[in-house]
């Protein structure tokens, strides 16, 4: 049986001309030498794209009539002793519960802030020196309500506004919704932006192109709160002012391109 040998079926390897070699080399160093020469070129295009935008701001406002009032009140109380002064601070709250129930306000609307007891002292002077001398202890408490109608706030005041340990501290009025509203302010700063961008294309020449970026402003305005200067049988909650602002990036476009 004959013997195959592979050997004789292999192809010789032929070494490549070196004038094609030296071609490929060059052309290789060619390639880099160009493309090396165009990123500054590169660069300085992405650049001038920086520049040709307008960056403006608008801004939005929408004025509506409060549909809440927060009423703040505070409860303190000087008693001998922690018991007699914490007693006597709950039942003054048991009682702006009761009077907020007869009007029709629930019993959700009221919350507490704040809780303090401290014991209170006083200056004496005996044998010639001032000593300090403990006279009890002060409970104080701050209340929130909510009247979610305002035609049952200057009731609501006028009774509680009687007692001695209790003082009204503010009241602001707010919006139950105030998000509805301020879509409606952030849609008018949006046409604030383009309006004026508009203005500033077509002093320089150039038309708006399309929007680039959209920023917020971090905190929309929803107005400031009204301080209650005094316990009044009327107290109109006016006009509150809701503002959005946005920054807005556009694209310049020259004549149909952009």
């Amino acid at each position: 049986m004959p013997v195959y040998d592979s050997r004789r079926h292999l192809m010789p390897i032929v070494p490549e001309p070196a004038p094609i070699m030296k071609l490929r080399t060059l052309a290789f160093i060619c390639c880099c030498v160009l493309w090396i020469a165009l990123i500054p070129a590169n660069a300085a295009a992405g650049e001038a794209a920086l520049d040709e935008r307008i960056v403006v701001h608008g801004a939005g406002a929408v004025e509506a009539r409060p549909d809440v009032a927060v009423l703040q009140l505070r409860i303190a109380t000087l008693k001998p002793t922690t018991q007699q002064a914490m007693s006597e601070a709950a039942e003054m709250v048991a009682r702006v519960g009761s009077v907020a129930a007869d009007l029709g306000i629930e019993e959700a609307r009221i919350a507490t802030q704040t809780l303090t007891l401290a014991p209170q002292y006083s200056q004496q002077t005996i044998k010639g020196q001032r000593q300090r001398k403990r006279i009890g202890f002060r409970a104080a408490q701050t209340l929130r309500i909510e009247v979610t109608d305002i035609e049952r706030l200057p009731p609501l005041i006028d009774r509680l506004s009687n007692s001695e340990i209790l003082q009204v501290l503010g009241l602001q009025f707010v919006f139950a919704k105030p998000e509805d509203l301020l879509v409606q302010a952030r849609r008018r700063a949006i046409k604030n932006a383009r309006a004026r961008a508009d203005l500033y294309a077509a002093e320089a020449g150039v038309k708006v192109g399309r929007v680039i970026s959209i920023v917020e402003d971090t905190s929309p305005g929803i107005g400031v709160p009204r301080p209650l200067a005094r316990a009044a049988a009327s107290v109109p909650p006016g006009q509150r002012r809701l503002t959005a602002g946005v920054t807005v990036t556009y694209a310049i476009r020259y004549g149909d391109g952009q």
